[in-house]
């Protein structure tokens, strides 16, 4: 190891180290016409993975559904923009958090969301395409819109809220759908749709962040 730290890597860390050079050998590949298969080494389990929830797209359009009923206990509207937004684009919560409004983009298409600057740091710009729900988004996005210039708006601001209590509200009501769900879950939900989809590993490397 090379971080400085005592112990071995666990074999999940290691798997996500080869993404990025797999990714980036495959553009190279694709991009050059080389014809090669690229495949990563396989890792031996050490038996101590922790297996990742991926919301199944059932229960996310189960989700959605739920998180649009203004009579549910809990709703917000910044919560029901939250979760629309991080299903499409595998954001966390404190990048959405300090996403500027000025960045979703929705009169486009496709219509993207901008991730760079105090969203995330400025050497790993994200442009995220949105595929669904742009009515909705728009009027949640409008109805948000305050002085502060946030997405989420001046309420849930870094200096109002921090991460983790934005993330509790949140988790409330996806636990509804499934005990297992969170905010963070998103995240592989946005790369378990991809997959189906069957976008490209390097596509998803790029958009995933």
């Amino acid at each position: 190891r090379k971080d400085g730290k005592t112990g071995k890597l666990s074999t999940a860390s290691v798997r996500r180290r080869l993404v990025a050079p797999k990714a980036a050998l495959n553009y190279l590949n694709d991009t050059e016409g080389l014809g090669y298969h690229i495949k990563a080494q396989k890792i031996r389990s050490d038996g101590k993975e922790k297996q990742t929830y991926r919301i199944p797209q059932d229960e996310q359009l189960e989700l959605m559904t739920y998180i649009s009923n203004e009579e549910a206990p809990g709703y917000a509207q910044w919560k029901e923009l939250f979760i629309l937004i991080a299903i499409q684009t595998g954001a966390y919560a404190s990048e959405l958090q300090r996403a500027e409004h000025s960045l979703l983009v929705l009169d486009t298409e496709p219509p993207y969301l901008v991730l760079h600057k105090r969203a995330k740091t400025k050497d790993r710009p994200r442009v995220v395409p949105l595929v669904f729900a742009i009515n909705r988004l728009r009027y949640l996005a409008n109805l948000i819109k305050d002085s502060s210039g946030l997405l989420l708006g001046a309420s849930n601001s870094p200096e109002r809220k921090d991460e983790g209590q934005i993330s509790n509200e949140l988790s409330k009501m996806m636990k509804v759908i499934n005990p297992r769900a969170t905010p963070r879950t998103l995240r592989h939900s946005f790369a378990h749709n991809s997959d189906v989809a069957g976008i490209k590993e390097t596509d998803k490397s790029v958009l995933g962040g």
